[in-house]
């Protein structure tokens, strides 16, 4: 890391907790709630996780905190493809089966 972020594992670490409590929670209410509730409350999940990992990339656009610009450059795009994945993977679940050509055109962007 670079020099003004000595400690940005820390934060690299909170983000990670909370991606991993998000998931646990969908996985909770997968397992204790009725299907019905779970498949308009999974868009919720999915769209939580998408807020932490724009928080957490707007903090990191704002720290920059890796010595190299390829390294921030890098990170960067790995923040904004994860995004795009989950809001394409909540397009894909939410279309219905009955035209393929849309789900084939989501799944070729997934």
């Amino acid at each position: 890391f670079a020099r003004h972020a000595p400690r940005w594992q820390l934060v690299i670490w909170l983000r990670q907790s909370l991606l991993f409590i998000v998931a646990f929670a969908g996985d909770v209410l997968h397992i204790y709630t009725s299907e019905g509730f779970f498949r308009a409350a999974r868009y919720g999940v999915a769209a939580v996780a998408v807020v932490v990992i724009t928080v957490f990339w707007l903090l990191h656009h704002r720290t920059l905190p890796f010595a190299y610009r390829f390294q921030n450059a890098l990170e960067s795009y790995l923040y904004g493809s994860s995004a795009l994945f989950l809001v394409l993977a909540m397009v894909y679940t939410a279309l219905p089966d009955d035209p393929l050509a849309a789900r084939l055109g989501t799944e070729a962007l997934i």
